[in-house]
């Protein structure tokens, strides 16, 4: 007998096993959990969704299998901040480029007025810099 298991069942912290696998840099865990199914259009308490915390802890093949099965790559959290403002962040150059292949928005501007290119250049990143100018960012 078989036992059916939710992939996208909350787990005591409200937050499901794709997400803190994610959080943990878990990229196998969370690959196979997309495999099977998890919902990838969840977000945590804070309005974050896994593309986020992906992009925030480098997870370029979760970031790739979670935009394959239906995550948005401009969605934006409460800030304004976006999957490709996070990977910026991180210095997670080949990262941006997938996203940015994806479809992500280089010009996007959080609740700020900060743009990709802006945090590129105030965190000194001078070939993302690079890369979100070939790319159109003003």
């Amino acid at each position: 007998m078989k036992t059916k298991i939710d992939v996208s069942a909350k787990l005591l912290n409200s937050n499901t096993a794709l997400m803190a696998a994610i959080r943990s840099r878990n990229e196998d865990m969370a690959l196979l959990l997309i495999e099977k199914g998890a919902d990838v259009r969840v977000k945590d308490s804070d309005g974050q969704t896994l593309l986020m915390w992906a992009a925030h802890k480098g997870l370029e093949k979760a970031c790739l299998a979670l935009i394959e099965k239906g995550a948005d790559v401009n969605v934006a959290n409460v800030d304004g901040s976006t999957p490709l403002m996070f990977a910026v962040g991180g210095g997670f150059e080949r990262l941006c480029r997938v996203l940015i292949e994806k479809g992500a928005d280089v010009n996007t501007e959080d609740s700020d007025g900060w743009t990709a290119l802006k945090y590129a250049t105030a965190l000194g990143r001078e070939k993302l810099c690079r890369i979100l100018l070939e790319k159109g960012a003003k």
